[in-house]
C-alpha cells in the first residue's frame, strides 16, 4: 500500500520547484530535490521513475489536473525539459479537493459522526465542521461558519516539519529567535505540539536544561527553521506513560515555574464578568466559594504565572484580589504601568 505521508511530502516539494521562477528545473534537479527533503529526515532517496510517477498523478484528474510549461532549454546533456507552472502564482494548496478526495472526506466525516456521544466530542464536531465549511461540502461554505485564526501568525509553514519530528521520534536542532536577543540552535527531542490561545508551543527535552526544566516549551513562531534532523539519539520520555494533560493541569496555559506551588487564588468579581467567568472558566479548578447580590467570590487552585495574571486583567475593573497578596499587587503594579503609559502620572 502506499505511503500517503510519503507521497504528500514529496508533492509539497515538487509544488515549490515548479512555482519557483528564479532557476530551470531540470527531471534531474526535481528527484534532487525530493531526495535533499527525504535525507534530511534520514528517509530513503526515490528513483527518476517514482517522481515521473508523482508527477503524472498531479496532472490527473485524480490529482489536482496541474497545468506545466514543459520548455526545453540547454541542460548538461543537450536540450533537456523543464518543468514550471504555466501559472507561476498557482499552487496545489490554494486549490479545492479533487471530486474524488470530497468523496472520501466526506465519508470519512459520516463515519466519524457515528461516535458522537463520546468524551470530548465536542472538540472533534469543530473539526468536523471546519472541513466542511474549507471544502465546501454539503452546502457549507466560508460564509456559514467563522472560525477565530491569526493568519499572520509566523511558524505555521514549520508546523508539519515539527509534527513528522514528534510523530517519528527523531532528536532535532531549530534555530531559535528570542525577542530582542541573538538567535542560537537549541537540540530538542520532541515530544508534543500544545496550542494556547491560539499559540502554538513544541513541548520537548533539552539535555542543556535539566534538571531545572524538565521539559522546554518553545513557541513554534520564534522558530525560525528546523536546522536538523537526526536518526538516531532521541530520548524518549522517561516514563513512558507520562501525560502532559496532568503535566499542565495546574496553570493557566503553558508557563509552567519549575519552582511553582500550587496555592489558592481567590478573588470578588462582579456583575457583569460574573457571567463570563461562569460561562468561560480561567481554569478547571474554579469554583464559587461565596455570593453576594451584586458579586460572586472564585477560586482557583493553580499555580501562578503570567497567563493568570493576564486572564485576571481582562476583568479588572471588576475584579479584587483576596488572595494571595503578592498576586493582588501583580495587578496593581500592571495597573500602574498601564497608567503611566497613558499620561495619567
Amino acid at each position: 500500500m502506499p505511503d500517503t505521508r510519503l507521497e504528500g511530502m514529496r508533492y509539497k516539494v515538487l509544488d515549490e520547484c515548479f512555482r519557483d521562477t528564479s532557476k530551470y528545473y531540470f527531471m534531474k534537479d526535481l528527484v534532487a530535490a525530493v531526495n535533499r527533503m527525504l535525507r534530511g529526515k534520514d528517509l530513503q532517496p526515490v528513483s527518476k521513475r517514482t517522481v515521473q510517477k508523482d508527477i503524472a498523478h498531479m496532472r490527473s484528474s485524480d490529482g489536482w489536473e496541474i497545468e506545466l510549461r514543459e520548455d526545453l532549454k540547454g541542460g548538461k546533456s543537450g536540450r533537456e525539459m523543464i518543468y514550471r507552472y504555466q501559472d507561476p502564482t498557482f499552487s496545489i494548496y490554494n486549490e479545492d479537493l479533487t471530486p474524488e478526495e470530497k468523496k472520501q472526506l466526506r465519508n470519512t466525516i459520516g463515519m466519524l459522526r457515528r461516535f458522537k456521544g463520546l468524551p470530548n466530542w465536542e472538540s472533534l464536531e469543530q473539526v468536523l465542521v471546519w472541513l466542511q465549511v474549507k471544502f465546501h461540502l454539503d452546502g457549507m461554505d466560508e460564509g456559514t461558519v467563522m472560525f477565530a485564526q491569526n493568519p499572520y501568525l509566523k511558524g505555521l509553514e514549520l508546523f508539519g516539519e515539527l509534527l513528522d519530528a514528534v510523530i517519528g521520534k527523531r532528536m532535532i536542532d531549530i534555530v531559535y529567535a528570542p525577542y530582542g536577543r541573538k538567535k542560537k540552535v537549541r537540540q530538542v527531542h520532541p515530544y508534543q505540539l500544545r496550542q494556547w490561545n491560539y499559540r502554538w508551543y513544541l513541548i520537548g527535552l533539552e539535555e542543556r536544561l535539566r534538571p531545572r526544566i524538565p521539559y522546554a516549551v518553545i513557541p513554534i513562531d520564534r522558530i525560525e527553521k528546523v536546522k536538523k534532523v537526526y536518526g538516531s539519539g532521541f530520548l524518549a520520555k522517561e516514563d513512558g506513560d507520562f501525560d502532559f494533560d496532568e503535566y499542565f493541569e495546574d496553570i493557566v496555559g503553558v508557563s509552567l515555574l519549575p519552582e511553582g506551588k500550587v496555592v489558592p487564588v481567590v478573588a470578588k468579581v462582579g456583575y457583569p464578568n460574573v457571567w463570563y467567568l461562569e460561562t468561560k472558566p480561567l481554569h478547571a479548578s474554579q469554583r464559587v466559594v461565596e455570593m453576594g447580590e451584586s458579586y460572586k467570590v472564585f477560586r482557583w487552585d493553580v499555580i501562578p504565572n503570567e497567563e493568570l495574571i493576564q486572564g485576571l486583567m481582562v476583568y479588572a475593573d471588576q475584579i479584587e484580589i483576596l488572595e494571595p497578596e503578592w498576586v493582588a499587587q501583580k495587578l496593581r503594579e500592571r495597573a500602574k504601568k498601564i497608567l503611566e503609559k497613558n499620561g495619567v502620572f
